[in-house]
């Protein structure tokens, strides 16, 4: 008999070291696959999935194979759930991305609820901050960043603006607009 997990985790994902409170709680089945968790993260954090990845825990790395990378102590991400990482409510692991800015999230398990709960999954469930733009020097060059922005005399506001943008606002998140990128992805 094959044994079905009919269990939902509930995540907080936290960008670690950002000048800014940058977060996102995820809904996702326990059985995901930590491959199509990352493509989850992508979307709820809004990174754009142009740089690599891993998942850390116990010594471990859970990434796509890549001659590069090939050691006994990396994994498939494609065969691994979340339930092999975390089990018990408290459990963390590190989600890394861009392995040039260096984007170190930390991904707790807060609760463990019953697939009833939601009517689907991976759903985003909260959130605060937006998303730093991608190749902006990780948290860093993200803090210069928005001193940049936050400094119209300052020697490199307008090359950020140009850059960036003029309407971006780094406390901004739209639950709505991360759900519905998510339904678009996932459903």
């Amino acid at each position: 008999m094959i044994k079905v997990d009919l269990r939902i985790f509930q995540i907080k994902v936290t960008l670690e070291d950002a000048p800014l409170p940058i977060w996102r709680s995820l809904a996702v089945d326990a059985a995901t696959s930590l491959a199509v968790l990352h493509e989850a993260l992508q979307i709820a954090m809004g990174w754009e999935n142009c740089h690599l990845h891993h998942f850390a825990h116990g010594g471990l790395y859970y990434t796509r194979p890549d001659e590069e990378f090939d050691s006994e102590r990396h994994r498939d991400d494609r065969a691994f759930q979340i339930s092999h990482l975390l089990k018990e409510t408290g459990d963390e692991c590190e989600y890394m991305y861009d392995f040039g800015d260096d984007w170190r999230h930390t991904l707790r398990l807060q609760e463990v609820v019953s697939s009833k709960t939601f009517a689907s999954v991976p759903v985003c469930t909260g959130g605060e901050g937006a998303c730093p733009p991608e190749d902006v020097g990780g948290v860093y060059g993200y803090a210069e960043c928005l001193e940049a922005l936050s400094d119209e005399s300052h020697s490199e506001h307008k090359s950020y603006r140009d850059w960036i943008g003029v309407g971006f606002d780094s406390v901004f998140f739209s639950l709505e607009e991360t759900n519905r990128k998510m339904r678009g992805q996932f459903v």
